[in-house]
């Protein structure tokens, strides 16, 4: 039995100038017999690079054992496999021919005519399916010329049938044209011209204007297309010609001689060479300098700005950006033409930056322009900012302070010195930079010296000390941030909170210096806690915000007794901006409120309710007056245990009125109308005191007393 073989295939032809490469892929379905041979008939003239088998989708690779060209013509490709070959197999064969058009090679306005004949299988199949997709570089404009035994396709329709080979061999090549094709004989004659250069010039000249001189750059980017370019021609101003150097290497500039016909006056016109053609996206980069008389502190002057000129090109457009001194303050003067204003920071080319960049414009044409800089005097400004503090003291009972001082802090310094109070000591590694332990440096008179040196001035850090001072909570002072060898000022310090721990036994009375008392709600201080629960955590959270701590160390600093919060903006140094603090035995304080308030209570037991009443206004104005001149004062005072004596003195009051109160007298049972006469006059009332006891009789004048103040409205009785 013969075999059946149906073929589906795809010839891919890749145009260049110096070759032309067919790539051919071929899936054969054989069926009912095997075969041990494959045969294609291809062009005159090309040599056969390779030949293998290959899977394509469903289709296994054949073994190919070798392969010989055959024929008059070597137009016969035989391929042996090494065993047989059925069902759906895939073979690929490359074939190479050089070519030697010279039209192919450079612009010469002419097209090359180039014949492409489809290779075909020789071996007896019974139909054939194919496609031709024809690749081209983008410096050839490929047309078709004349067609046989093909029709036109679109691209996407010639893949269909067979996979491509992707392999990367020609990165530069397009899919230009595509066919498609049967059983019988194809060939494609096409036209193929080689493009003229397609050159476009990209110029970002930067000028920095500093006091005595001005620096400038001009950065080139050129797009070559199509076709490369032996060199490119730049006119420059002839005043700068023997100033400007090619900062690039490889890149060479020589004077055109004789200069061409069109050099703008005042030009002359180079030619920058490399080592190989131009072609692609290519760049170099001039440099100069200009001196300029020294600027006076509140003068200006104009600046002119030199320009470049590419020439020979299809396009030309740059940008021009000033940069300046601190001290200088740049403006477009008057008159300026051709230029647009852009935004410095977003508008430039893409692939550039320019950091200081204070003025920017863009041009696409002939252009002007001049800038005036004047010149103001720099002040010096702080180089470290403290944004946020949190100071926290606990006063041991031990008479010592021990002390963590945290610092949220910008510096453009190497070293920051800080002061401590006299008589400070560290127990252990007393600093910390974001929650990382670090190395002080000691100086004279207990100053201190922190090491800045891998610090970035834009990132805020949290320094962090711990040391102990002998004292107590009569005065606390704060460390401080002096100048150091006149380097640098003394930081701006922002917002300090200062959280005190005195010991439970203290209650504070007071406290003096510049610093705003911050407790919590009134019914928290009357158990003379300065809030339920309170806590300084949330400081310490707000210290520590947005910065990356590198641990928890912050948060283990031990702490004992009861809080007091205060807070300043911009402390003063020490004693000028300490804070004293007055504060009692709380038992003693406690004995006090007890004591004072049953000698009133003594005192005015027997007294009427009107003097008691007006005993009780004087003590509630007297405790309002020292809540406004002496809050805090005010605040321990008015707390549960006033308000426990002064119910336990109103219920002392009480009693006693109670008991000293006598009983109203019984009157007689009234006499019967039969045993009363006229002549016997009724036994009048008692009216003396007679049988009352002392506190009876009292009672009685009492109660008389109130009753005529009451009904008579004349006083005590």
């Amino acid at each position: 039995m013969k075999p059946r073989i149906h073929v589906q295939q795809l010839v891919e032809a890749y145009l260049e100038p110096e070759r032309i490469t067919l790539d051919i892929s071929a899936i054969l379905d054989i069926q009912q017999a095997g075969v041990f041979q494959l045969a294609f008939d291809i062009p005159a003239g090309y040599e056969v690079e390779r030949v293998v088998g290959r899977e394509m989708g469903d289709a296994q690779l054949v073994a190919v054992d070798s392969h010989h060209l055959e024929g008059d013509d070597n137009t016969r490709l035989q391929i042996n496999l090494l065993r047989k070959a059925i069902g759906r197999v895939g073979v690929t064969a490359t074939l190479r021919r050089t070519l030697t058009e010279p039209n192919l090679m450079t612009p010469t306005g002419e097209a090359a005519e180039i014949q492409i004949v489809v290779p075909r299988i020789a071996t007896d199949v019974e139909d054939v399916s194919g496609s031709l997709i024809v690749h081209g570089p983008e410096s050839l404009q490929i047309t078709s010329q004349s067609v046989s035994g093909m029709r036109n396709v679109a691209i996407a329709e010639a893949h269909k049938d067979v996979q491509a080979i992707r392999d990367g061999r020609f990165p530069g090549l397009r899919e230009v044209l595509a066919f498609v094709f049967t059983h019988d004989p194809a060939e494609l004659t096409i036209a193929a011209e080689r493009r003229r250069p397609h050159v476009t010039a990209r110029l970002l000249l930067t000028a920095r204007i500093e006091t005595g001189v001005v620096k400038y750059e001009a950065r080139f980017f050129y797009d070559i297309l199509y076709s490369a370019v032996k060199s490119l021609r730049l006119d420059v101003p002839e005043a700068l010609a023997g100033e400007i150097r090619v900062a690039s290497g490889g890149i060479s500039k020589t004077t055109i001689t004789p200069q061409p016909d069109d050099v703008p006056a005042g030009y002359i016109a180079w030619n920058l060479s490399g080592d190989s053609e131009f072609l692609g996206q290519r760049q170099f980069v001039l440099s100069w300098e200009q001196s300029t008389p020294e600027l006076e502190v509140g003068k200006s002057t104009d600046y002119a700005i030199p320009g470049l000129r590419p020439m020979n090109v299809d396009r030309a457009w740059g940008q021009i950006v000033v940069s300046k001194a601190e001290t200088l303050d740049i403006r477009a003067a008057a008159g300026f033409d051709g230029l647009r204003p852009i935004d410095p920071q977003h508008d430039l080319m893409p692939g550039v930056s320019v950091a200081d960049a204070a003025r920017a414009f863009e041009f696409h044409d002939a252009w002007s322009l001049s800038v005036t800089a004047t010149r103001y005097e720099l002040e010096e400004v702080k180089r470290t900012s403290i944004e946020r503090a949190l100071v926290r003291m606990v006063v041991t009972r031990s008479d010592t302070v021990s002390v963590q001082a945290l610092y949220r802090i910008r510096s453009a310094v190497q070293r920051l010195a800080i002061a401590l109070p006299a008589d400070s000591y560290f127990d252990n590694a007393p600093l910390y930079i974001n929650g990382e332990p670090k190395s002080l440096e000691h100086g004279d008179k207990n100053q201190l010296f922190i090491p800045l040196v891998n610090q970035n001035p834009e990132t805020p850090f949290v320094l962090e000390l711990r040391y102990a001072v002998p004292g107590d909570h009569r005065q606390l002072d704060l460390p401080t941030f002096p100048g150091h060898e006149g380097l640098q000022t003394e930081p701006a310090v922002q917002k300090v909170e200062l959280s005190v721990y005195l010991p439970n036994e203290l209650a504070l009375l007071d406290s003096k210096g510049p610093w705003t008392n911050e407790q919590g709600d009134w019914y928290s201080k009357l158990n003379r806690h300065p809030g339920h629960g309170a806590s300084d955590q949330p400081l310490l959270a707000w210290v520590t915000e947005g910065v990356g701590m590198k641990s928890q160390h912050a948060t283990t600093f031990a702490v004992d007794g009861r809080l007091y919060s205060f807070t300043t903006l911009r402390p003063a140094p020490p004693p000028d901006g300490s804070l004293q603090l007055v504060a009692w035995d709380a038992r003693a304080l406690n004995l006090l409120v007890f004591g004072s308030m049953a000698l009133v209570g003594l005192v005015f037991v027997r007294r009427s309710a009107n003097n008691k009443l007006v005993v009780l206004a004087l003590i509630t104005i007297g405790l309002v007056l020292i809540g406004v001149f002496a809050p805090t004062l005010a605040m321990q005072l008015i707390d549960a245990y006033l308000l426990l004596a002064v119910l336990l003195v109103l219920l002392a009051w009480a009693v006693s009125g109670v008991l000293s109160r006598k009983p109203r007298p019984v009157p007689p049972p009234a006499a019967t109308e039969s045993s009363a006469t006229p002549s016997e006059p009724a036994a009048a009332e008692p009216t003396s005191d007679e049988g009352q006891s002392p506190f009876e009789a009292s009672g009685s004048n009492e109660e008389q007393g109130e009753s005529g103040s009451d009904e008579g409205g004349r006083g005590d009785a």
